[in-house]
């Protein structure tokens, strides 16, 4: 049962949906999600940089053990800031790439974010807008560094401001300025979607009894150089941007980063409770309805 409009979950999902950068004009997606569970918060984060400043042979690569515990260990260490009882665990990573994009995805799971509010449960997730800015590897590979590795080399060589018309979506940016963003760019870099969760769309699926929440954030990276001389014209792009949804399968409110919730008992309860939110939604449309209706007929 819901008390006093506070009654919620036990497994949370925060995932890029595609559908829904298309529908923003976005349709390259990175794509981010955490589920939460008993043991903690399961996150999956798969995530492309689109360019053409350096065209890469196709490969597919996974990390070593020794490659995933030091990027387990430099995670763990960031999220402590937040929360020193987290810990990071079962981590998985890999990337691959193309001629014109780049994919990083990695896993992992993060423990202790559980509280107790009363009788509610209580998932904490400021730590989602974590940073990692040190290398990391695949492989041998660097897969994380990217703006300094795969965009820089081709970038300087063709920013001289004589010929050079940088852009950073529909900003114009001056070479150094532009080869400072491009040198600091890594992928591990959430700081982008730093706005609370409580701020973020909020909706609730009936058929399926989730609570969701969206929110796109601003490009980590949309810019453009066309390079132009007497003999050549080229023009080189990167982009990079995250959406994120989180989904809790029951109803849940939130409060800047926190979400509530109360785990129904049984799967009777479940219901109960969404075809109470259904005919309290269903209520509040009919009456809109009748209220316009009036005030047509009254003009």
């Amino acid at each position: 049962m819901f008390v006093r409009g506070r009654r919620h979950i036990a497994v949370i999902t925060v995932t890029l949906i595609f559908l829904l950068l298309v529908n923003l004009g976005y349709v390259n997606a990175s794509k981010i999600e955490f589920q939460v569970n008993q043991e903690g918060v399961d996150a999956a984060c798969s995530l492309t940089l689109y360019q053409n400043f350096t065209t890469l042979t196709f490969r597919q690569l996974e990390a070593t053990p020794a490659e995933e515990e030091e990027v387990r260990s430099s995670l763990e260490s960031s999220l402590k800031t937040c929360n020193k009882d987290i810990r990071v665990s079962n981590i998985r990573l890999g990337a691959q790439f193309d001629e014109t994009s780049f994919r990083l995805d990695l896993r992992f799971r993060v423990n202790y974010v559980y509280e107790k509010s009363g009788k509610l449960t209580v998932v904490k997730l400021p730590w989602k807008v974590f940073n990692l800015s040190k290398p990391v590897k695949v492989a041998g590979v660097e897969v994380n560094r990217v703006g300094e590795e795969y965009i820089k080399p081709t970038f300087s060589i063709y920013s001289n401001p004589a010929y050079a018309r940088i852009q950073n979506g529909t900003r114009h940016v001056e070479p150094n300025t532009a080869l400072n963003v491009i040198g600091n760019l890594t992928m591990l870099d959430f700081r982008a979607s730093s706005i609370t969760i409580s701020n973020w769309n909020r909706s609730f699926s009936i058929e399926d009894m989730t609570t969701s929440w969206t929110t796109l954030s601003e490009p980590r990276l949309n810019m453009t150089l066309t390079y132009t001389s007497e003999n050549i014209t080229k023009t080189f792009y990167g982009k990079l941007r995250y959406a994120t949804v989180l989904s809790v399968p029951f109803l849940a409110y939130a409060e800047g980063d926190a979400i509530y919730y109360q785990p129904a008992e049984s799967k009777d309860e479940l219901l109960m409770l969404g075809i109470t939110a259904g005919l309290i939604i269903s209520t509040i449309s009919l009456a809109v309805l009748a209220i316009r209706r009036r005030s047509i007929k009254r003009k």
